[in-house]
């Protein structure tokens, strides 16, 4: 019910109030809905799922059982609108490379590039828990990084102090990704 609704307000955020200004913002704000609603759920697993089925294969339930309890597990997480955090931390992770309101269109992409990074690295680091893919997981953020920066620069849509914030952007990232990683170990 929350992606239904999730869709139909970014659809209609889409298709209202369309004007010279704003078209181009609009077109790649609806590509970006389409490609994380549509697309994106094709092509990786509900890292909710994954995160739950790696805690409860631990317990060797019942096919049945085991099937029952990640249902139950995942209307919890529907329930407490966890998958939103997704949304919010790819929303904020942009406010830290694009300054509000400067090219919508570029805040939009930025956001879709985000949002992806986030869904993907839990699922990486939750499958492949290599030394090596942690390593090169954090360098490719670190990259994906310093290009949204780079280009924000170019465009002239970086915010005051972009170096502090690109400084605690990678930090924040680096301690979540430790997080994640000693939660992976004490399984």
């Amino acid at each position: 019910m929350a992606i239904a609704k999730k869709i139909f307000k970014g659809l209609f955020s889409c298709f209202t109030n369309i004007n010279s200004y704003n078209w181009v913002y609009k077109v790649v704000a609806f590509i970006g809905l389409v490609l994380r609603v549509a697309l994106l759920p094709i092509f990786i697993p509900n890292v909710f799922e994954l995160i739950a089925a790696t805690f409860i294969q631990k317990l060797n339930f019942e096919p049945w059982l085991y099937e029952i309890v990640i249902r139950i597990i995942l209307l919890i997480v529907d329930s407490l609108s966890l998958s939103n955090i997704f949304y919010w931390i790819s929303y904020y992770t942009v406010g830290n490379s694009y300054q509000r309101d400067s090219i919508p269109a570029w805040g939009s992409v930025c956001y879709t590039i985000y949002y992806f990074v986030y869904m993907f690295i839990p699922i990486i680091l939750i499958q492949y828990f290599y030394w090596w893919v942690i390593i090169l997981t954090i360098i490719v953020y670190v990259i994906i990084c310093a290009i949204i920066y780079f280009i924000s620069a170019k465009v002239n849509t970086l915010p005051d102090s972009w170096i502090i914030r690109l400084i605690i952007h990678i930090l924040v990232f680096i301690i979540i990704s430790a997080v994640i990683i000693i939660i992976k170990i004490k399984l």
